[in-house]
């Protein structure tokens, strides 16, 4: 079962619900490996973090497309939303990618995601 009955009442109540093994390891690591090449930057080199907040475009390569049509993220989402609600995206995005800096994002207050 992707979600216990506990799961999607703790989605009801609070917006969200933690989805652990929605994709794998290998999968992250190649999504991960396109958000660092974009970022001209190396997970190894922090000297190459050079700003606080970084935002991606979305993104439709392969790693992105498969996770957002996971098996487990989709079966979690039909017991959220109902069999057959959810469409998968072409793509995922946008991505801020934040690094400890010196300077402020000035971008880290609340917000609300409702773009869509």
């Amino acid at each position: 079962m992707a979600l216990s009955p506990a799961q999607v009442e703790s989605f009801i109540a609070e917006g969200f619900v933690r989805l652990d093994a929605a994709f794998s390891r290998e999968l992250a690591a190649a999504a991960r490996a396109i958000l660092w090449r974009d970022l001209g930057a190396s997970p190894d080199d922090p000297s190459s973090w050079r700003a606080p907040v970084v935002r991606l475009g979305g993104y439709a390569d392969p790693p992105f497309v498969e996770a957002a049509r996971s098996p487990r993220l989709r079966a979690a989402l039909d017991r959220i939303v109902g069999a057959g609600a959810y469409v998968p995206p072409v793509g995922l995005g946008t991505f801020p990618v934040r690094f400890p800096h010196a300077d402020a994002p000035n971008d880290d207050g609340w917000h609300i995601d409702v773009s869509f």
